[in-house]
């Protein structure tokens, strides 16, 4: 964890209630892998395309801290680089999304602390802004107003599963947040946004490694566009997810924005080469999401470590972690 927090940037967001007593939710924010991601040649009218993504979390996570507070407004506070305006900022604006869509007004303080690289397709900012939904429907007792009608104890360890308000905000604020309000791997279909299937945990080595460049994900999409590749059958994955089949899984992962992403960026595929390299029979490579982080699924940790550390040598930002093999949704409330 990085010491100290830099970059508090204080923005009202409407009157404070000065008898909400104080309580703090704080949970972590896992960065994603996408077993299987398959994009469909085309737009809707919208100008959108069609996805289905497989996604499980991995424990690589940012550490999230909300509290309430009797001062009006939010305030965000990250030890990454200072955010200018908060509102650029996805967390903070889950948060003033949430409470606007509720009808309440309540001061907030909301802390990250970053581990997940950006613009890699690990879904860091995604992950940030279900945290902090998380963190507020597990405080939304102590918060003006008391519970929304329907609302209550959230199953399954999903501090949010009975509040429809926090799943459409989810959506609103990008395809990858919805995932990150439960805790099963899912196969989410739609624009990528809508949750059609849970799998049970499975924990997988991963090495993640990523050049200095990134991906844009809308140069991505256009790059696909004049070059469209096939999606793969997630058949025969989703099976092995099934069963628990960790070799199955790992032979079935697939991306299909692979080329594009790499003829966005050309380190990315520098990268995925170099993990090819490194690979052991029966390993899989894998770019993670839109790029430009890559994925090795290593045979044991001791594997993903040594992957890690080769990338390292070569210059690559690279660390070993593991797919998360137990809930993790749930916030931890306590008295500020």
């Amino acid at each position: 964890m990085r010491e100290g927090a830099s970059g508090v940037s204080p923005q009202p967001a409407g009157r404070g209630l000065e008898t909400t007593p104080r309580a703090v939710a704080r949970t972590v924010a896992p960065a994603k892998v996408n077993l299987y991601l398959g994009v469909r040649a085309g737009r809707d009218g919208r100008g959108y395309h069609r996805v289905d993504s497989l996604m499980c979390a991995l424990e690589l996570h940012d550490d999230v801290e909300v509290e309430l507070v009797d001062d009006a407004g939010i305030e965000l506070a990250c030890d990454a680089s200072p955010t200018p305006d908060p509102r650029s900022n996805l967390a903070f604006r889950a948060a003033e999304s949430l409470l606007a869509a509720w009808g309440v007004e309540q001061g907030l303080r909301i802390r990250l602390v970053k581990r997940v690289p950006s613009q890699a397709g690990l879904g860091g900012g995604s992950s940030d802004a279900a945290a902090v939904l998380r963190c507020l429907c597990a405080l939304r007792d102590k918060i003006g107003g008391g519970r929304p009608r329907g609302a209550g104890a959230g199953g399954r360890g999903d501090a949010t599963s009975a509040d429809p308000t926090a799943f459409e905000v989810a959506r609103s604020l990008g395809a990858d947040v919805p995932f990150f309000l439960g805790d099963r791997p899912c196969m989410l279909g739609g624009l990528g946004d809508e949750p059609r299937r849970h799998f049970g945990h499975l924990s997988l080595p991963v090495t993640l490694a990523r050049p200095d460049g990134g991906v844009p994900t809308p140069a991505a999409y256009r790059a696909f566009d004049s070059d469209p590749v096939p999606p793969a059958d997630p058949a025969a994955l989703m099976s092995a997810l099934d069963r628990g089949d960790a070799r199955g899984v790992i032979a079935g992962v697939s991306n299909n924005l692979t080329r594009a992403a790499c003829s966005v960026q050309p380190l990315v595929a520098d990268t995925l080469s170099l993990l090819r390299s490194l690979a052991l029979p029966g390993e899989g490579v894998l770019l993670c999401g839109s790029g430009s982080a890559c994925a090795l699924f290593a045979r044991d940790e001791a594997r993903a470590a040594h992957v890690a550390e080769a990338c390292r040598a070569a210059g690559l930002w690279s660390c070993a972690t593991m797919t998360v093999g137990s809930d993790w949704a749930r916030p931890e409330v306590s008295a500020a």
